[in-house]
């Protein structure tokens, strides 16, 4: 359940949410998505943003602040406890960067977010997250979308420590590249490629590079 609010006159929001958390295995147990009860895990999500106009300005922009709570039971790498609650917290910003036409539908988005975790119960304690992405790249392709992503992940110094002790080796930084096209192949098809490469897995600089191919399709009712 999300709730947004949003005064009058004020490009401010308030976003809040409540979602039914699962630990185990989500498909079995609510295999459509509808079931929602407060005997297990609780995740509530917070967000407060502000959006430019985009009538007053021709490079449209956004700012957001939000925080995530989760009531589960989550190991700690260093202890033999679990901790009874995992949380999250991220700024992001982003604006349009050019307008390849003046109906401001073609154009190049770019975004950056930090995101932060708790080290002692995530494997990624920092990230930051840079995004480009031209919509209607392509003057006889106006409904494309192409897409380049950069995430920078900072694996917790506490997983480093326990991956140590346990003849692992010392796990440091994390690094994700991913390209992709959203092809728009009738008004309600859409096929999205991407191709993914993980540098250093799990912040491990022996390991060789991940290459991941995906293809993803939606259909529009």
């Amino acid at each position: 359940m999300i709730v947004e609010y949003q005064p009058n006159g004020t490009q401010l929001y308030l976003k809040g949410g409540v979602f039914d958390s699962n630990q185990l295995d989500s498909y079995a147990d609510d295999h459509n998505g509808l079931s929602f009860d407060w005997e297990g895990p609780v995740a509530y999500a917070a967000e407060l943003g502000y959006r430019s106009d985009p009538d007053k300005t021709d490079k449209p922009g956004f700012v957001k602040l939000g925080f995530h709570y989760n009531t589960g039971n989550f190991a700690n790498f260093l202890g033999t406890t679990e901790d009874d609650n995992n949380k999250l917290i991220y700024l992001s910003a982003g604006r349009t960067l050019h307008n390849f036409d003046s109906q401001q539908q073609r154009r190049i988005d770019g975004s950056i977010t930090w995101v932060h975790a708790p080290e002692d119960r995530n494997l990624y304690a920092d990230e930051l997250i840079f995004v480009l992405r031209a919509i209607g790249p392509f003057a006889a392709r106006p409904n494309d979308e192409l897409g380049l992503g950069v995430v920078a992940a900072y694996i917790s110094d506490d997983y480093s420590d326990a991956s140590q002790s346990a003849g692992g080796p010392v796990a440091k930084e994390e690094y994700t590249v991913e390209l992709s096209y959203k092809a728009a192949i009738t008004p309600w098809f859409q096929l999205q490629p991407s191709l993914q490469a993980v540098m250093n897995p799990a912040g491990d600089t022996d390991r060789d590079t991940v290459w991941i191919a995906g293809l993803r399709s939606v259909i529009t009712f």
